[in-house]
């Protein structure tokens, strides 16, 4: 019966344990052979310190003992007892040997992880400032004892120390829109006066400019009882994964702003400032947000073109994100987008991650000749701009 102790049964006294299985699936008894091995097999830890240093007499107690109590580190609620006893129960049936869990110094600071009070960071002096037998570099509460480290809103500050004012991030949202655009620009090589000039009559180029561009908008509710209230969007370049061999992901960090249409910032274009803005709606409703072009690397530019039809149709552009590596193509290029909010005793909360496949930037530039305009003569000839029709 439920919460009573029993003694092993009959049946598994009187066969081996393969032997027991195999009785039964041909008794019938709940599965068959094959799904009955399986199963075993599929709850085997698949990697295990235990596997290859252990005699197999030993095998169950030190998988017990390392990984499912976990006794080499901090171990399980109110398995302090149980560690002792099988480690006792270890060393007397290995004649003297300690589990093999109990020698490794995951962080290579020379101390072994079953006394390192911090076995996942490097820190020889295993300082402990608050004597809770955490050590500073692990503690989520440096200057107060909390032996448990429960951290309940997960935000990485323990609930000993919390204050409880932490900002709330809710309604995130991403969206992105292609963006095409198409300009032109004129290369005047006509030559109406000779003496100030190298070149004569030759044509003048016209040159046709498209461009297609993501552009990315985040949006995300925050608040927080603590003023000033930081909203950040953040990702790395590259991603993780399609990181190079040797080289480290930078983290890329944009502000998220609650300001309505407001300028934010100003970009130089042909001697001439433009104004940004982050792309929020309204002002002061909790809704934070920035809008950014995210451009992957081409022959050409395509800022200028895409930023002054900004201002021309909306009256501001917004901020233009180069990427700096240019990755392999046949490989889709997908980032994982988090916001983070934080007040100003630093407190915090974190959004999930947010995966957003970015479709490269595409720019081509098409130069058409304009045949130059009647001599001037003085040996020179008119802009081919005035009139004269193009040259194929």
């Amino acid at each position: 019966m439920y919460g009573m102790a029993r003694s092993p049964s009959p049946l598994r006294k009187a066969f081996p344990r393969h032997m027991l299985v195999l009785f039964l699936a041909v008794a019938g008894l709940g599965m068959s052979l094959v799904e009955a091995v399986t199963t075993h097999q599929r709850n085997l830890p698949q990697e295990s310190v235990c596997d290859t240093e252990v005699p197999r007499n030993l095998l169950g107690m030190c998988r017990t003992y390392c990984e499912s109590l976990d006794c080499d580190g901090s171990g399980l609620v109110n398995s302090a007892h149980r560690c002792e006893t099988l480690l006792q129960n270890y060393v007397a049936r290995s004649g003297g040997q300690l589990p093999p869990c109990l020698g490794i110094d995951s962080d290579g600071d020379d101390a072994p992880d079953n006394l390192d009070n911090c076995p996942a960071f490097y820190n020889p002096n295993q300082d402990d400032a608050d004597s809770d037998g955490r050590g500073d570099g692990c503690d989520n509460c440096e200057f107060d004892p909390n032996f448990d480290q429960v951290d309940t809103d997960h935000d990485g500050l323990g609930d000993a120390c919390d204050t409880g004012a932490n900002p709330i991030l809710s309604d995130v949202a991403i969206l992105k829109g292609r963006r095409h655009s198409e300009c032109s620009g004129l290369i005047q090589l006509c030559c109406a006066d000779p003496p100030l000039c190298s070149c004569c009559c030759m044509p003048d180029q016209l040159t046709l400019h498209t461009s297609d561009i993501d552009l990315v908008t985040i949006t995300a509710r925050a608040s927080s009882p603590l003023q000033p209230l930081l909203v950040n969007l953040r990702f790395l370049q590259p991603p993780e994964d399609l990181a190079p061999v040797g080289q480290v992901p930078r983290r890329v960090t944009f502000q998220m702003f609650d300001v309505g249409s407001e300028v934010i910032d100003t970009v130089l274009v042909d001697a001439q400032e433009l104004p940004v803005v982050s792309g929020d709606q309204t002002a002061g409703d909790g809704i934070f947000t920035r809008s950014f072009y995210f451009v992957t690397p081409t022959q050409s530019s395509a800022f200028g073109c895409v930023q002054k039809q900004d201002v021309a149709n909306r009256g501001a552009t917004y901020t233009f994100y180069a990427s700096p590596f240019d990755l392999d193509p046949s490989i889709p290029l997908i980032y994982d987008f988090l916001v983070q909010a934080v007040d100003s005793s630093g407190g915090l909360d974190t959004s999930a991650v947010f995966p957003l496949t970015i479709q490269r930037t595409s720019v081509v530039n098409t130069s058409v000749p304009l045949a130059c305009g009647p001599p001037t003569g003085n040996g020179g000839c008119l802009s081919g701009s005035t009139g004269a029709e193009a040259r194929p």
